[in-house]
């Protein structure tokens, strides 16, 4: 019985023996670990704000990048930190504008394939872009910019296409509603996120004057009747409206004969008063 005893006291001490020794190791461990998490360690970083579309080799060759120091714990696990690495940037370009210290890593810079946004990669999968003349008059003076939204008013469409010879049936109405605008000639609407196009010094390029050719973003089955309406006689107007305004039902209508006070009030076929299924 005694040496039973004995036995398992010698089992607990070294139980607890090894459970301090656990610890103390674990500490120990999480201590140094604690310690070289503050160690710098060498990055390279944005000595000057470094413009999207800016070749590595460019920045590197202006010095906009140069090494720096950070505490380990803050860098990242693609930053570049070694001379050598600058090569593999060369022949690449900033995918986003880089600011002042920004860490430069495997990921600031892409191929230009990667980095240039597509004009197909702008529209929505369910949506096609459709481009029309509209003189200046006519789109709102020319006080357009892309990502508005625009009511089109043209002339009714009959069945067999436009109704633009027989009286009384030469009615102006708003046929579609909220439209949104994707380029003002090649200029397009910005997508979320991304900045306005700047030249190498970082300045932003200046707009384009306006363009008589508007591009819309609508479903295919609408493309070709704004196609049919732009080419109508009396082509389409476009009225501008807040990001906020929501589509009406039963928008008044004026036919040729407005001098004599004659006016309708018609709803846009089938009910639909914007091009996109989740407005109504």
């Amino acid at each position: 019985m005694g040496s039973k005893r004995t036995l398992l006291v010698v089992v607990a001490v070294f139980l607890a023996a090894t459970a301090g020794l656990s610890a103390t190791l674990y500490l120990n461990a999480q201590k140094t670990k604690y310690q070289e998490s503050g160690k710098l360690v060498t990055v390279y970083v944005a000595n000057a704000q470094i413009p999207a579309g800016t070749t590595g080799e460019q920045a590197i060759s202006a010095g906009y990048i140069k090494q720096d120091q950070i505490p380990l714990k803050n860098r990242p696990e693609t930053a570049l930190t070694l001379a050598s690495q600058l090569d593999t940037i060369k022949n690449k370009v900033a995918l986003v504008d880089l600011n002042r210290k920004d860490i430069i890593s495997q990921s600031s810079f892409v191929d230009a394939s990667v980095a240039q946004k597509t004009g197909a990669s702008r529209l929505d999968p369910t949506m096609t872009a459709v481009s029309v003349s509209v003189d200046q008059v006519k789109a709102v003076g020319g006080n357009l910019t892309p990502g508005d939204r625009v009511n089109i008013i043209a002339k009714s469409q009959g069945p067999d296409g436009p109704d633009i010879n027989t009286e009384p049936d030469n009615v102006y109405t708003t046929v579609l509603q909220r439209v949104r605008i994707l380029y003002i000639g090649n200029q397009a609407a910005l997508a979320p996120g991304e900045q306005p196009p700047k030249d190498a010094s970082g300045a932003p390029i200046a707009a384009p004057a306006t363009s008589g050719t508007i591009t819309f973003e609508v479903p295919p089955a609408m493309a070709v009747r704004i196609v049919s309406l732009a080419a109508a006689d009396g082509g389409i107007y476009l009225t501008l409206v807040n990001s906020e305004y929501v589509a009406q039902a039963n928008l008044p209508s004026v036919n040729d004969s407005v001098k004599l006070g004659k006016t309708e009030t018609l709803t846009p076929e089938n009910g639909k008063l914007t091009p996109y299924d989740d407005e109504k």
